[in-house]
Parts: structure tokens; C-alpha cells; sequence
């Protein structure tokens, strides 16, 4: 039962970072500007460009970081051996494939350092994880 849990929230994210993934560059940057925006009363010494950037790097880091929690989480229900090892393979992977998904998406490049940024996203989660 607790497999089946931690496999489909991890579909579950999986899916919702596709839909997220398929938005066009200006639904995207819809999303992201408000975001930003709400920021900006708070932090006013960052411009909007810079505030934008962090707020997407960002987002991309959250994302793969949860992804990885609840890749190992589906890895270590079903008793794989090394889960987190194969859990940030497979997060990584997901991660390229979505970034080349999106070069077929209007207004969206594919970039390998949006890869590095998620991979990095999956890689505090390893650094937390042996804390």
C-alpha cells in the first residue's frame, strides 16, 4: 500500500511539472511575473529582471527537490537497492527530457544549465537526506 502511495504522488508530480513544462513562454512568464511582482513589495532593491531570474531558477531547484524526495520515497517502498542513488538518476533524467519537451513548446527553449539548477534541486535534497 505505502508503494502504491509514494508511486502515485510521484506520477502525480511528474504530471503536474509536464502541464507546468507545456505552458508557452507567455504563460509562463504570466505566472512568473506575478510572483514577482508580490516579491517586489517586499524586496525593492532587486530590479524586476533579477528578481525574475531567481524566481525561476528557483522554482526549477523546489521542483526537482521535491521530485527527488518523492522518487527516493517510491524507490525505498518498493525495496530497490541504492534508491537514492537511482532516485537522483532518474530525477536528472526527467529533468533532461523535460527541458528537451520543452524546445517544442512555443515561446520555451530547452537549456542544459536549467538541467544543472534541477539537478543541483536534487542534490540538496541528497545533502539533506545524510545530515
Amino acid at each position: 500500500m505505502k508503494q502504491l502511495f509514494w508511486w502515485s504522488v510521484t506520477v502525480l508530480w511528474m504530471l503536474f511539472m509536464i502541464v507546468l513544462s507545456h505552458q508557452t513562454g507567455d504563460e509562463s512568464s504570466a505566472t512568473s511575473t506575478v510572483i514577482v511582482r508580490f516579491l517586489q513589495t517586499f524586496l525593492p532593491f532587486f530590479n524586476e529582471d533579477t528578481l525574475s531570474l531567481l524566481v525561476r531558477k528557483s522554482a526549477h531547484m523546489t521542483e526537482y527537490f521535491i521530485l527527488m524526495y518523492f522518487m527516493h520515497e517510491s524507490l525505498q517502498a518498493s525495496a530497490i537497492s541504492k534508491p537514492l542513488i537511482l532516485a537522483f538518476l532518474l530525477t536528472v533524467l526527467f529533468s533532461a527530457t523535460d527541458e528537451f519537451h520543452q524546445t517544442y513548446v512555443p515561446g520555451r527553449n530547452g537549456s542544459v544549465i536549467d538541467v544543472v539548477i534541477d539537478s543541483i534541486g536534487a542534490y540538496i535534497y541528497i545533502l539533506i537526506k545524510k545530515i
